[in-house]
């Protein structure tokens, strides 16, 4: 038996046959196209939750008539995308199949976050509430701590943390016994998910609004470091998790495999999911100079026929 960084301790040698027994009866059908359409978990919290984000934005919404339509879209996209990756039959496999739990973290990393991140909900909370609670809201907002917490240093550097301390520390192990500790871990890879993306989008008060070649480095220096979490899982010789190692599944790729397209799943898919946002930047920055240009011409037409004179009266 071994475990995140070798062999595993005698003790959690002993409790395999008690795992086994726990698991066995909690394993989902083989997987096959009918189990992903069919193995729908019962998950209340995600629901609830869900629900609730989605009335609290339509609510704020409605109080602001001219609030961009195309960001509600992208909210209610984010919160589909979390649905997915949370309460459908993807998640009826998170804790059997690594390959599988990675792609659900991705999708709340690159795709939930970023979405929900593009719905810019602190503007619109400040827009539909009153001038009292905008004002504190305001305040909070611009505080030193969250001042801390939303600048693209911090928040690159929490994403990166993040997601190193929870595959390599016995974090992951324990998300995948506990339920309670699942939930947190899903929580905290939406929180940094969408922190990260907080300063590229720069659509809410608060967040450092980087300039459009800051958004690529800053993309581009995050690239390296997920293709590295990727790789190292990739190349690791031994099943890193004891979880995946105990449920002795009668189906399905070995742990060893599904673990080494766990790796390249975080190393290719991940850095991939990265191309969309890098190349949006881009995009976007063609933009902003096409409109700049446009101001310019502008104002240089407006000035050149301020300086004209005027016409000679017609005889």
């Amino acid at each position: 038996m071994t475990g995140p960084f070798g062999p595993a301790q005698d003790s959690k040698e002993r409790t395999v046959t008690h795992l086994l027994l726990a698991h066995a009866e909690g394993l989902p059908p083989p997987l096959s196209i009918h189990s992903l359409l069919t193995a729908w978990p019962l998950v209340p919290g995600v629901y609830l939750g869900l629900i609730l984000a989605a009335a609290a934005y339509a609510y704020a919404y409605r109080r602001v008539p001219r609030f961009q339509a195309w960001r509600a879209y992208c909210w209610l996209a984010g919160l589909l995308v979390a649905f997915v990756a949370l309460a459908s039959p993807l998640a009826a496999y998170d804790d059997t199949l690594f390959s599988l739990h990675m792609v659900q973290h991705l999708l709340l990393v690159m795709v939930a976050a970023p979405l929900l991140v593009l719905g810019a909900p602190v503007a619109l909370a400040m827009r539909a509430s009153s001038v009292s609670v905008r004002g504190r809201l305001i305040k909070v907002m611009h505080s030193a701590p969250l001042s801390v917490v939303g600048h693209p240093v911090f928040t690159w550097l929490f994403f990166g943390v993040v997601m190193w301390v929870t595959h390599f520390t016995s974090f992951y192990n324990a998300a995948l016994e506990s339920n309670s500790v699942h939930v947190f871990e899903h929580a905290v890879y939406l929180i940094a998910g969408f922190l990260f993306w907080w300063p590229v989008v720069g659509a809410d008060p608060g967040a450092h609004r980087l300039k459009h070649p800051a958004r690529l480095v800053y993309i581009m220096l995050a690239m390296p470091q997920q293709a590295a979490l990727g790789l190292v899982i990739y190349s690791a010789s031994h099943i890193l998790y004891a979880h995946y190692a105990t449920l002795d599944l009668p189906w399905g790729p070995g742990p060893l495999i599904d673990q080494d397209y766990a790796g390249q799943i975080m190393w290719i898919g991940g850095n991939f999911m990265m191309l969309f946002p890098f190349v949006s930047v881009i995009f976007a920055w063609m933009r902003h100079d096409e409109r700049a240009a446009v101001r310019l011409d502008r104002r240089l037409d407006a000035a050149r026929a301020a300086q004209e004179p005027e016409g000679r009266p017609a005889s």
